[in-house]
């Protein structure tokens, strides 16, 4: 079965800039596990279900204390502005209380991150029967802000490395364990060769 990833960067709900959130469940914007696409006019909807195993494995890749990382289901907005109750945009027809109501309520289902492709993602690796994965990085924590920190932007750079550095520990040691196994493999063969014969099989050939 093929294996695939997806990360970057988003918002954190409830956890700290700079967290990896590696994502169990893929959310749209009205908290629910499906994605929904037009399809000749017609509305398809389809559900985000992604690897489970997957996202542990990825989790226990992490081995850096100073990197925090946690699993959790991921708010997949439709845009960057009203679809993540942002404040900042062009128009802005509700108030920071709601927005506030409707980030919490993501909190309680769940949601650790927001960003904008993982429902597409996970249905589409669904479909295929492909084992598939997010990873992002937060740079904020929306609960607290809409903007990030001076002290955030000064390590942007080192921040948004952090899923891809995860996901390549991943891939590593997932060929460290294949060649484990093909070691073995090849000396379990080796030394069922060199065994001698049975009594039975030394009589048979004589």
């Amino acid at each position: 079965v093929s294996t695939q990833s997806t990360g970057g960067t988003s918002a954190g709900i409830g956890v700290e800039p700079g967290t990896v959130v590696i994502t169990e469940h893929a959310l749209n914007a009205q908290l629910r596990r499906e994605h929904r696409q037009v399809v000749l006019g017609e509305v398809i909807s389809r559900p985000t279900i992604l690897d489970q195993t997957l996202a542990q494995a990825l989790l226990m890749c992490q081995n850096d204390p100073n990197i925090p990382s946690t699993l959790g289901s991921t708010l997949c907005a439709e845009d960057f502005y009203e679809g993540q109750g942002r404040l900042d945009g062009a128009f802005c027809d509700y108030t920071e209380e709601d927005k506030e109501d409707y980030l919490k309520r993501a909190y309680t289902a769940g949601c650790r991150n927001i960003e904008m492709e993982s429902c597409a993602f996970a249905s589409l690796c669904h479909r295929a029967s492909v084992k598939g994965a997010v990873v992002c990085v937060t740079l904020i924590d929306r609960l607290k802000s809409d903007l990030m920190e001076a002290a955030d932007v000064a390590r942007y750079d080192e921040l948004v490395r952090r899923p891809h550095k995860l996901v390549i520990q991943f891939v590593k040691r997932q060929i460290g364990l294949k060649i484990k196994e093909s070691r073995e493999a090849a000396a379990t063969a080796k030394s069922a060769q060199q065994q001698p014969p049975t009594t039975e099989a030394a009589a048979v050939a004589s």
